[in-house]
């Protein structure tokens, strides 16, 4: 019998509200750091965005239970690395940016933000009530 988890919500307002003050900080240490141009903002502002959109699997997934918001959270990762790298190659070449710029701002807010985004899985994954249920695999001896 599987368990009704109907009731287990990830915490997607305060993971993004999370990810957005994160996403702030580093662009202002960054550009303080790097250039005071708007290039660190924009770079910023994109990985921001598509940090959010990664996020998205694990908040639609997590009710389904331990394995299912794992798996959410690294299909999340997988699409987060590729739009990451087509950014970075899109500032670059296309809109003829700064390559050490681009590429210490994507790497000091992308990683900022994976460490957000990893610490709310954890906490859903610790905190919250999914726990298998002991049922015995289909073919398996009773």
């Amino acid at each position: 019998m599987h368990r009704d988890r109907s009731h287990v919500r990830f915490p997607l307002f305060r993971t993004c509200a999370m990810l957005t003050v994160g996403a702030a900080v580093a662009a202002v240490l960054l550009s303080s750091l790097l250039d005071p141009s708007l290039v660190v903002w924009k770079v910023s502002a994109a990985v921001w965005v598509i940090t959010l959109i990664s996020v998205a699997p694990v908040a639609w997934f997590g009710p389904r239970g331990v394995l299912a918001t794992l798996y959410a959270y690294f299909a999340g990762a997988a699409v987060r690395i590729v739009l990451c790298l087509v950014t970075l190659v899109v500032f670059i070449k296309t809109l003829s940016m700064p390559a050490g710029t681009v590429v210490f701002a994507l790497m000091g807010v992308y990683l900022t933000l994976l460490f957000i985004e990893a610490g709310q899985v954890r906490r859903f994954i610790m905190t919250a009530d999914l726990s298998i249920t002991r049922e015995p695999l289909a073919g398996a001896a009773a």
